[in-house]
């Protein structure tokens, strides 16, 4: 980017106000032919992302956990870690207050990707 800066300098400076309004108009239709070759091409479309995402990740272990179910902090919870309840590894949230390892909990909210808990 310096380069150009100094190369569109160094013109205006050598070379004659006419020269150098020439130059310029020259390289901003060299630009513009440049843009225009690149969207016909399509080469922006090999490059983009075509595809559209339209699921949404369910984990079915969460599905068969209710509130109140009691479990065991697996990692700590700082405030999210691992959480075991009912013989399942899930990811566990606990509310504002840090948990320790091998603590037991109680489950108190289950959204669609995690468990809120606190400290039984």
């Amino acid at each position: 980017m310096f380069s150009v800066v100094f190369g569109i300098f160094s013109v205006f400076t050598y070379l004659e106000f006419r020269l150098f309004v020439f130059i310029f108009c020259l390289l901003i239709l060299v630009i513009i032919i440049f843009m225009i070759c690149m969207f016909r091409s399509k080469i922006f479309n090999k490059i983009a992302l075509n595809s559209k995402i339209d699921s949404t990740v369910i984990d079915e272990n969460i599905l068969n956990i209710c509130e109140g179910d009691e479990g065991i902090s697996v990692s700590r919870l700082n405030p999210v870690g691992k959480v075991e309840v009912n013989n399942m590894i899930l990811e566990g949230k606990s509310l504002g207050r840090f948990i320790d390892e091998d603590t037991k909990v109680i489950v108190i909210k289950v959204t669609s990707t995690q468990l809120i808990v606190k400290v039984k």
